[in-house]
Protein backbone atom coordinates (compact mmCIF):
# COMPACT_ATOMS: atom_id res chain seq x y z
CA UNK A 1 0.00 0.00 0.00
CA UNK A 2 1.55 3.51 -0.90
CA UNK A 3 -0.30 6.43 0.50
CA UNK A 4 0.88 9.26 -1.85
CA UNK A 5 -0.11 11.81 0.86
CA UNK A 6 1.63 14.57 2.71
CA UNK A 7 0.09 16.37 5.77
CA UNK A 8 -0.13 19.40 7.35
CA UNK A 9 1.61 19.68 10.68
CA UNK A 10 -0.87 19.52 13.11
CA UNK A 11 -2.35 16.61 11.78
CA UNK A 12 1.21 14.99 11.26
CA UNK A 13 2.00 15.88 14.76
CA UNK A 14 -1.03 14.10 16.00
CA UNK A 15 -0.78 10.78 13.40
CA UNK A 16 3.16 10.72 14.43
CA UNK A 17 2.58 10.64 18.70
CA UNK A 18 -0.13 7.48 18.19
CA UNK A 19 1.88 5.92 15.16
CA UNK A 20 5.17 5.55 17.69
CA UNK A 21 3.28 3.86 20.12
CA UNK A 22 2.96 0.54 18.37
CA UNK A 23 5.92 -1.20 17.44
CA UNK A 24 4.92 -3.54 14.56
CA UNK A 25 2.85 -0.55 12.75
CA UNK A 26 5.66 2.09 13.09
CA UNK A 27 8.04 0.99 10.80
CA UNK A 28 5.92 0.94 7.63
CA UNK A 29 4.16 3.66 8.50
CA UNK A 30 6.94 5.89 8.71
CA UNK A 31 9.19 4.23 5.35
CA UNK A 32 9.57 5.86 2.29
CA UNK A 33 7.44 3.25 0.95
CA UNK A 34 4.24 4.26 2.47
CA UNK A 35 4.19 7.45 0.78
CA UNK A 36 2.92 9.35 3.61
CA UNK A 37 5.14 12.47 4.23
CA UNK A 38 5.20 13.97 7.86
CA UNK A 39 5.45 17.47 8.41
CA UNK A 40 6.49 17.20 11.70
CA UNK A 41 7.18 20.33 13.97
CA UNK A 42 6.35 18.43 17.71
CA UNK A 43 8.18 15.64 19.17
CA UNK A 44 7.70 14.24 22.88
CA UNK A 45 9.63 11.82 24.74
CA UNK A 46 12.40 11.28 21.92
CA UNK A 47 13.31 7.80 22.48
CA UNK A 48 16.71 6.78 20.94
CA UNK A 49 15.47 3.05 20.46
CA UNK A 50 12.68 4.15 18.09
CA UNK A 51 15.53 5.61 15.94
CA UNK A 52 13.19 8.38 14.43
CA UNK A 53 15.68 10.68 12.43
CA UNK A 54 13.93 13.61 13.16
CA UNK A 55 16.92 15.83 11.14
CA UNK A 56 14.27 15.28 8.25
CA UNK A 57 11.57 17.62 10.09
CA UNK A 58 11.83 21.02 11.35
CA UNK A 59 11.13 20.73 14.60
CA UNK A 60 9.60 23.64 16.63
CA UNK A 61 8.64 22.00 20.06
CA UNK A 62 10.70 18.84 21.56
CA UNK A 63 10.45 17.26 24.70
CA UNK A 64 13.49 15.13 25.56
CA UNK A 65 13.94 12.10 27.57
CA UNK A 66 16.95 12.42 29.83
CA UNK A 67 16.80 9.16 31.04
CA UNK A 68 17.22 7.89 27.42
CA UNK A 69 20.63 9.29 27.17
CA UNK A 70 21.45 8.45 30.44
CA UNK A 71 23.76 5.30 30.11
CA UNK A 72 25.30 6.18 26.82
CA UNK A 73 28.58 7.15 26.52
CA UNK A 74 28.34 9.16 23.82
CA UNK A 75 26.31 11.45 25.35
CA UNK A 76 28.88 12.21 28.22
CA UNK A 77 31.44 14.73 29.02
CA UNK A 78 33.81 15.39 31.49
CA UNK A 79 33.56 18.55 33.29
CA UNK A 80 35.93 20.18 36.21
CA UNK A 81 32.53 18.78 38.19
CA UNK A 82 32.78 15.35 36.85
CA UNK A 83 30.91 13.67 34.32
CA UNK A 84 27.98 15.31 32.81
CA UNK A 85 25.32 14.54 30.07
CA UNK A 86 26.61 16.70 27.12
CA UNK A 87 22.86 18.50 26.51
CA UNK A 88 24.39 20.57 23.21
CA UNK A 89 25.23 17.10 21.72
CA UNK A 90 22.00 15.66 22.12
CA UNK A 91 20.64 18.63 20.77
CA UNK A 92 22.80 18.63 17.81
CA UNK A 93 21.56 14.75 17.67
CA UNK A 94 17.91 15.39 17.58
CA UNK A 95 17.53 18.94 15.70
CA UNK A 96 18.57 20.03 12.30
CA UNK A 97 20.27 24.03 11.59
CA UNK A 98 16.83 24.87 10.53
CA UNK A 99 14.86 23.44 13.69
CA UNK A 100 17.98 24.97 16.17
CA UNK A 101 17.04 28.59 14.58
CA UNK A 102 13.28 27.92 14.81
CA UNK A 103 12.73 25.84 17.87
CA UNK A 104 10.20 27.24 20.16
CA UNK A 105 9.46 25.27 23.29
CA UNK A 106 12.17 23.06 24.75
CA UNK A 107 11.09 20.48 27.63
CA UNK A 108 12.54 18.18 29.40
CA UNK A 109 11.64 14.54 31.29
CA UNK A 110 13.61 12.87 33.48
CA UNK A 111 16.58 14.99 35.84
CA UNK A 112 20.04 15.54 34.17
CA UNK A 113 23.11 16.55 35.35
CA UNK A 114 25.02 19.38 32.83
CA UNK A 115 27.48 21.55 32.60
CA UNK A 116 28.01 24.70 34.61
CA UNK A 117 27.27 26.71 31.23
CA UNK A 118 24.91 24.45 29.93
CA UNK A 119 21.54 27.15 29.84
CA UNK A 120 23.81 29.70 28.03
CA UNK A 121 25.27 27.32 25.23
CA UNK A 122 21.64 26.75 24.38
CA UNK A 123 20.47 30.01 24.47
CA UNK A 124 23.35 30.40 21.57
CA UNK A 125 22.31 27.18 19.88
CA UNK A 126 18.35 27.85 20.00
CA UNK A 127 18.06 32.05 19.88
CA UNK A 128 14.30 31.81 19.14
CA UNK A 129 13.46 29.78 22.18
CA UNK A 130 10.20 31.03 23.89
CA UNK A 131 9.40 28.45 26.42
CA UNK A 132 11.82 26.53 28.61
CA UNK A 133 11.81 23.99 31.26
CA UNK A 134 14.43 24.45 33.37
CA UNK A 135 16.10 21.60 35.63
CA UNK A 136 18.74 23.32 37.66
CA UNK A 137 20.08 27.03 38.26
CA UNK A 138 19.09 30.33 37.11
CA UNK A 139 22.48 31.72 36.85
CA UNK A 140 22.47 31.63 33.65
CA UNK A 141 18.96 32.13 32.74
CA UNK A 142 19.44 35.99 31.58
CA UNK A 143 20.92 35.12 28.56
CA UNK A 144 17.52 33.90 26.64
CA UNK A 145 16.07 37.42 25.43
CA UNK A 146 13.47 35.95 23.47
CA UNK A 147 11.80 33.42 26.60
CA UNK A 148 8.24 34.02 27.25
CA UNK A 149 7.24 30.92 29.48
CA UNK A 150 9.69 29.26 31.87
CA UNK A 151 8.97 26.45 33.60
CA UNK A 152 10.45 25.37 36.85
CA UNK A 153 8.19 23.05 38.08
CA UNK A 154 9.26 20.72 41.35
CA UNK A 155 12.31 22.58 42.19
CA UNK A 156 13.72 22.92 45.47
CA UNK A 157 15.56 26.23 46.10
CA UNK A 158 17.61 26.52 48.99
CA UNK A 159 19.62 30.32 48.29
CA UNK A 160 18.30 33.14 45.96
CA UNK A 161 21.11 32.27 43.96
CA UNK A 162 20.57 33.09 40.37
CA UNK A 163 16.98 34.97 41.26
CA UNK A 164 18.11 38.76 40.25
CA UNK A 165 18.51 37.14 36.77
CA UNK A 166 14.74 36.63 36.19
CA UNK A 167 14.49 40.36 36.33
CA UNK A 168 16.35 40.22 33.30
CA UNK A 169 14.21 38.52 31.27
CA UNK A 170 12.76 41.25 28.97
CA UNK A 171 9.61 39.13 27.31
CA UNK A 172 8.78 36.62 29.88
CA UNK A 173 5.26 36.29 30.36
CA UNK A 174 4.31 33.30 31.95
CA UNK A 175 6.09 31.41 34.73
CA UNK A 176 5.18 27.96 36.39
CA UNK A 177 6.72 27.45 39.72
CA UNK A 178 3.95 24.58 40.84
CA UNK A 179 5.25 22.12 43.47
CA UNK A 180 8.20 24.17 44.45
CA UNK A 181 10.33 24.69 47.81
CA UNK A 182 11.38 27.97 48.68
CA UNK A 183 10.81 29.73 45.37
CA UNK A 184 8.70 32.74 46.50
CA UNK A 185 10.96 33.06 50.07
CA UNK A 186 14.47 33.77 47.93
CA UNK A 187 12.24 35.84 45.64
CA UNK A 188 11.48 37.87 48.13
CA UNK A 189 15.20 38.49 49.10
CA UNK A 190 15.67 40.47 45.58
CA UNK A 191 15.14 43.53 44.26
CA UNK A 192 13.79 44.37 41.34
CA UNK A 193 10.45 43.50 39.23
CA UNK A 194 9.56 41.25 36.48
CA UNK A 195 9.33 43.56 33.39
CA UNK A 196 5.89 42.40 31.50
CA UNK A 197 5.31 39.13 33.51
CA UNK A 198 1.91 38.12 33.55
CA UNK A 199 1.24 34.81 34.75
CA UNK A 200 2.20 32.70 37.60
CA UNK A 201 1.61 29.19 37.95
CA UNK A 202 2.20 28.42 41.64
CA UNK A 203 -0.54 25.51 42.67
CA UNK A 204 1.07 23.46 45.61
CA UNK A 205 3.98 25.89 45.99
CA UNK A 206 5.43 26.39 49.85
CA UNK A 207 3.95 30.34 48.74
CA UNK A 208 2.40 31.83 51.96
CA UNK A 209 -0.53 35.05 52.85
CA UNK A 210 2.43 37.76 53.18
CA UNK A 211 4.56 36.12 50.33
CA UNK A 212 1.54 36.44 48.01
CA UNK A 213 0.19 40.09 48.84
CA UNK A 214 4.07 41.24 48.60
CA UNK A 215 4.15 39.91 45.05
CA UNK A 216 1.56 41.33 43.78
CA UNK A 217 2.32 44.51 45.23
CA UNK A 218 5.87 44.24 43.75
CA UNK A 219 4.79 43.18 40.17
CA UNK A 220 2.34 45.88 38.63
CA UNK A 221 2.28 43.82 35.00
CA UNK A 222 1.31 40.20 37.10
CA UNK A 223 -2.50 39.44 36.23
CA UNK A 224 -3.71 39.11 39.80
CA UNK A 225 -6.22 36.42 38.26
CA UNK A 226 -3.64 33.60 37.77
CA UNK A 227 -2.73 33.62 41.30
CA UNK A 228 -5.75 34.11 42.89
CA UNK A 229 -6.98 30.48 42.87
CA UNK A 230 -4.08 29.51 45.72
CA UNK A 231 -5.73 32.46 47.66
CA UNK A 232 -9.06 30.88 47.21
CA UNK A 233 -8.11 27.29 48.13
CA UNK A 234 -6.66 29.33 51.81
CA UNK A 235 -9.76 31.23 52.74
CA UNK A 236 -10.50 29.14 55.14
CA UNK A 237 -7.14 28.74 56.63
CA UNK A 238 -5.52 32.86 57.09
CA UNK A 239 -7.63 35.69 54.87
CA UNK A 240 -10.21 37.34 57.10
CA UNK A 241 -13.72 36.46 55.09
CA UNK A 242 -14.54 40.66 54.60
CA UNK A 243 -10.81 40.72 53.20
CA UNK A 244 -11.11 38.13 50.54
CA UNK A 245 -14.39 39.30 49.68
CA UNK A 246 -13.29 42.76 49.01
CA UNK A 247 -10.68 41.22 47.11
CA UNK A 248 -12.61 39.04 44.95
CA UNK A 249 -14.95 41.81 44.10
CA UNK A 250 -12.02 44.54 43.53
CA UNK A 251 -10.69 41.43 41.14
CA UNK A 252 -13.65 41.28 39.07
CA UNK A 253 -14.48 44.71 38.56
CA UNK A 254 -10.81 45.37 37.20
CA UNK A 255 -10.78 42.11 35.13
CA UNK A 256 -13.14 41.68 32.51
CA UNK A 257 -15.00 38.45 33.42
CA UNK A 258 -13.95 35.50 31.16
CA UNK A 259 -16.68 33.52 31.09
CA UNK A 260 -17.78 29.54 31.65
CA UNK A 261 -15.36 27.32 33.58
CA UNK A 262 -12.35 29.48 32.90
CA UNK A 263 -13.85 31.90 35.34
CA UNK A 264 -11.24 31.79 38.16
CA UNK A 265 -13.09 34.19 40.41
CA UNK A 266 -16.10 32.09 40.86
CA UNK A 267 -13.75 29.09 41.16
CA UNK A 268 -12.20 30.49 44.19
CA UNK A 269 -15.69 31.12 45.85
CA UNK A 270 -16.54 27.69 45.62
CA UNK A 271 -14.21 26.65 48.20
CA UNK A 272 -15.25 29.76 50.88
CA UNK A 273 -18.44 28.33 50.06
CA UNK A 274 -18.06 24.89 51.37
CA UNK A 275 -16.54 26.25 54.49
CA UNK A 276 -18.70 28.79 55.37
CA UNK A 277 -21.59 26.98 54.39
CA UNK A 278 -20.87 23.30 54.37
CA UNK A 279 -23.66 21.02 53.00
CA UNK A 280 -25.63 23.61 50.80
CA UNK A 281 -26.68 24.46 47.56
CA UNK A 282 -25.35 27.80 45.72
CA UNK A 283 -29.36 28.43 45.37
CA UNK A 284 -30.10 27.50 48.89
CA UNK A 285 -27.50 29.80 50.01
CA UNK A 286 -28.72 32.59 48.53
CA UNK A 287 -32.74 32.37 49.60
CA UNK A 288 -31.46 31.60 53.37
CA UNK A 289 -28.86 34.87 53.75
CA UNK A 290 -29.66 37.38 56.45
CA UNK A 291 -30.12 40.46 55.01
CA UNK A 292 -28.91 42.05 58.94
CA UNK A 293 -25.66 40.44 58.52
CA UNK A 294 -22.61 42.49 58.11
CA UNK A 295 -21.32 40.60 55.02
CA UNK A 296 -24.85 40.20 53.51
CA UNK A 297 -24.16 42.50 50.37
CA UNK A 298 -20.53 41.34 49.67
CA UNK A 299 -22.11 37.10 50.36
CA UNK A 300 -25.12 37.59 47.80
CA UNK A 301 -22.83 39.08 45.51
CA UNK A 302 -20.44 36.49 45.93
CA UNK A 303 -23.07 33.50 45.50
CA UNK A 304 -24.54 35.03 42.56
CA UNK A 305 -21.36 34.91 40.76
CA UNK A 306 -20.77 31.36 41.45
CA UNK A 307 -23.75 30.53 40.47
CA UNK A 308 -23.71 32.63 37.34
CA UNK A 309 -21.22 30.11 36.15
CA UNK A 310 -21.64 26.87 37.57
CA UNK A 311 -25.71 26.97 37.51
CA UNK A 312 -25.64 23.60 39.09
CA UNK A 313 -25.85 23.26 43.08
CA UNK A 314 -22.80 23.65 44.48
CA UNK A 315 -22.38 20.98 47.89
CA UNK A 316 -19.75 20.14 50.06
Amino acid sequence: MHLDMSLEASISDQIFSEVIKYRSSRSFVLSKEAGLILNLTSFSSYPVSQNVNLQLYDIRSLTINLIEFRYNSEYIIETEEGPRQDIIGILKTLLNEKSRQNLRELRFEGYGRFERNWVEKVGEMLPNLQIFDLCSSLNQIHGLKNLQALILKELVFQSAEGFQRLFELPSLQVLDVSETKGFFRNLSLCEGTFQNLRFIECWWSDITETQLRDLVRRHSSLKVLAVLEILGQRTIGGVKEEEFLKLMMKVTHKYPILGGEKNKVAKCLIPYFKCIFPNQSIINIIKTLDPKAPLFSERKWAAKTVLRFFPEPVRS
